[in-house]
């Protein structure tokens, strides 16, 4: 089972699940770099704005937002107001064993990595704060009783991503479906494909193929819809990662080269300086 070291800045527990308020500034600053989540976690907005990205996408924060990040997701804070806070649930992919409840994820996918952000009706506030108030309750008093029976604690995890799910599932059907244009839905495409195989393929005509159109296609949508090559959100996806290994990991640079499939540590530096004007050493020195 995963633990929560290096994906909760400043948590480190052997548990499946971990419960953390985000409330101070130095909280909020160990997110102004880029941070990949290797658990899942769901955030409350309790104070304050910020902007948030997710996977070079952006998106912004309010006080009774609820926000669901999905394990491998790349995240960056940026403009968050002194007041910002926010409480966390971070798990772990192992500690979600229901099977309806990982049909149900599944089955919403799509629609939260689309719209990852919902503003909560003040219904939907109340139950949120309640059960996580519940929760919070018995998760420390459980924290203090080794023996306990963690069975509850789960049960009540489960009765909540029951409830978030619904929550997603009932703005996707109240709001209006937004349409988007063909090449839009190819960006989009195109973005969760590049989120999904960037340490394994960097070539745009692999991930043309996969969406079944040419590469200059593609560049031309991508350019389009984001005014950047189709290569630059590989690059951007491989430096997100490098960026988040290089300030949250102990690895060294030949051991992130390897695990992003470069031939050699000089040329994934060489690739790194050009694309950051930094060296990874010098990065990660200066972001220590």
């Amino acid at each position: 089972m995963k633990t929560v070291q290096n994906t909760i800045p400043a948590i480190s527990l052997e548990d499946g699940v971990v419960l953390k308020s985000i409330v101070q500034q130095e909280q909020v600053d160990k997110y102004l770099q880029p941070h990949r989540m290797e658990l899942g976690c769901l955030w409350i907005i309790t104070k304050g704005t910020a902007r948030l990205s997710i996977n070079l996408s952006e998106y912004s924060l309010l006080p009774n937002n609820l926000v669901m990040i999905f394990p491998n997701s790349i995240i960056q804070i940026a403009n968050a107001s002194e007041d910002f806070a926010c409480d966390v649930i971070a798990f772990s992919p192992d500690y979600v064993q229901d099977v309806d409840l990982v049909r149900q994820i599944v089955s919403n996918m799509e629609t939260i990595c689309a719209n990852p952000v919902v503003g909560l009706f003040s219904d939907e506030s109340v139950f949120v704060t309640e059960l996580y108030s519940t929760f919070s309750r018995i998760y420390h008093r459980l924290r203090l009783q080794p023996s306990a029976n963690h069975g509850l604690l789960k049960n009540l995890l489960m009765s909540f991503f029951y409830g978030v799910c619904s929550i997603y599932d009932n703005h996707r059907m109240m709001g209006k479906e937004i349409e988007l244009s063909r090449k839009e839905q190819i960006v989009r495409d195109y973005i969760s494909l590049v989120f999904k195989h960037y340490d394994k393929e960097r070539s745009v005509g692999w991930y043309a193929s996969k969406l079944c159109i040419t590469p200059t296609y593609l560049n031309v949508a991508v350019k389009d819809v984001r005014g950047v090559p189709a290569s630059k959100i590989i690059s951007d996806a491989v430096i997100l990662y490098t960026k988040s290994k290089l300030k949250s990991s102990s690895d060294t640079v030949q051991q992130i080269s390897d695990s992003l499939n470069f031939p050699n540590a000089s040329f994934f530096a060489k690739f790194f300086k050009r694309e950051t004007g930094l060296s990874p050493t010098e990065y990660r020195e200066r972001n220590i």
